[in-house]
């Protein structure tokens, strides 16, 4: 079945809270519609479900069925996924504090991969602290300009350089961060 990779892209946004089960659901009529079902009957059961652990727990079943897990289609995935972040929150129809949910759900989900560190933290400090938005923006523009150009996980691991992330920092206010926490001993 050729698009248990997209069903298997739907659990991991539902995991991130991006998506609701009910688009696994919705995948499954999408297959029967289209006559690609295969005679899987747990694909013909996802598509009459209407209660969420039934639905997850047919999805998930497929997906295994089907699939070998690959945690790098999932960073892979992620990163596909900043693009589409990055030019809503460009386009002002994502807010920051919704940006911060969803990178830092992707930053544990994916287990800490280096190119979410900084976006990750830039983005919860610009929540708070207007000093940490521009370099928020200009980590967030980095990124998703890499992942714009890079077809592969590899590829964008080769182009992907640490050092400038820790160029997109905000000193002056970890500075006076560390200064009120001092006075506040």
């Amino acid at each position: 079945m050729n698009s248990v990779g997209e069903l298997q892209d739907i659990l991991f946004a539902y995991r991130v809270a991006i998506c609701d089960w009910k688009a696994c659901v919705n995948w499954a009529v999408d297959c029967l519609l289209k006559d690609e079902e295969e005679r899987d009957k747990d694909v013909v059961l996802l598509a009459g479900s209407s209660n969420e652990l039934e639905t997850l727990e047919l999805a998930n079943k497929i997906v295994e069925r089907y699939l070998q897990p690959d945690a790098r289609r999932e960073e892979l995935w992620a990163g596909r996924l900043q693009i589409q972040l990055y030019h809503r929150y460009k386009a002002g129809t994502i807010t920051i504090i919704e940006l911060e949910r969803i990178i830092s759900a992707l930053q544990v989900a994916l287990e800490y991969p280096s190119w979410l560190t900084m976006l990750s933290r830039n983005c919860e400090y610009a929540t708070d602290v207007d000093n940490f938005v521009k370099p928020f923006e200009d980590e967030f523009k980095y990124i998703c300009d890499l992942w714009t150009e890079c077809q592969t996980l590899e590829d964008f691991y080769a182009k992907y350089d640490r050092r400038v992330s820790d160029t997109h920092d905000a000193p002056e206010s970890l500075t006076n961060i560390a200064r009120l926490l001092r006075s506040d001993n």
